[in-house]
């Protein structure tokens, strides 16, 4: 996937402008974090299922990998097209990115919040040894 995001996603950038190249690397990232992220699900999802799960997850590598490979490919050359028209900076361009970098940042925080809620819960359940160590948790 190193090789294929090199040379294929990373060379043809070279012939947008700078603030151009800047937003298709960030929606390029951005479409291969959330193709990791729900191929972690996968994983999670296929786990307890021992026999099956390698098929399962064998072929979702191939299919996100050439999800990403595709997606990053059009990406560019729907940039190189509007570059090539001299079409200024479209909205979608930097919204998009922008629109996934603050859903990444919101669905942490909700996490976080979550996971506190869940030591705090703990903390008030009373349990000596757990609630000790939720407190612990806690202060950090």
């Amino acid at each position: 996937m190193l090789v294929l995001h090199v040379i294929l996603l990373r060379r043809p950038l070279y012939w947008l402008t700078p603030v151009r190249r800047l937003a298709a690397r960030t929606t390029i990232k951005m479409l291969g974090a959330l193709l990791g992220s729900v191929g972690l699900l996968v994983n999670v999802i296929m786990a307890p299922l021992p026999g099956v799960s390698s098929l399962v997850l064998g072929g979702v590598g191939f299919a996100f990998t050439a999800a990403y490979v595709e997606g990053g490919l059009t990406i560019i050359r729907r940039r190189v097209q509007w570059e090539a028209e001299g079409r200024p900076l479209q909205v979608v361009e930097w919204g998009l990115p922008v629109a996934m970098v603050t859903s990444l940042l919101l669905s942490t925080a909700a996490v976080v919040g979550v996971v506190a809620g869940s030591l705090h819960l703990l903390v008030s359940a009373d349990i000596p040894t757990v609630s000790e160590l939720a407190k612990r948790l806690l202060e950090l």
